[in-house]
């Protein structure tokens, strides 16, 4: 919280003001896309890109990028070009790319 009091010399001051700041979190957007849209059976590689934004309204709320997750590879930081302990200010990307073997039968879906 903080106060804030008129300027001069004193005489002429309103009262004391509480103001509350509020801190608005950071956002980010990630987008994943693959550079084939299918593989031949049995299978083949295909190449991830991900692109992590720092998506904020605010100046002051940079991101750090601490940990990476994907719910069908395991990825952890050093796989691909993929890197942790990076900041992102308002507006920078984080590009990473890494690659993995698709296997399956014909009509089977792949993520």
């Amino acid at each position: 919280m903080s106060t804030w009091l008129s300027s001069g010399n004193g005489s002429n001051c309103s009262a004391p003001i509480d103001v509350t700041i509020t801190n608005v979190m950071p956002s980010v957007s990630i987008l994943k896309e693959g550079n084939v849209a299918a593989v031949t059976e049995p299978g083949g590689q295909v190449t991830y890109t991900v692109t992590v934004t720092n998506t904020s309204a605010y100046f002051d709320s940079p991101v750090s990028i601490d940990a990476l997750s994907d719910n069908l590879f395991d990825i952890t930081s050093g796989t691909g070009t993929c890197t942790t302990g990076g900041t992102l200010n308002v507006g920078e990307q984080a590009v990473c790319t890494y690659t993995k073997n698709i296997t399956g039968n014909f009509g089977d879906e792949a993520f």
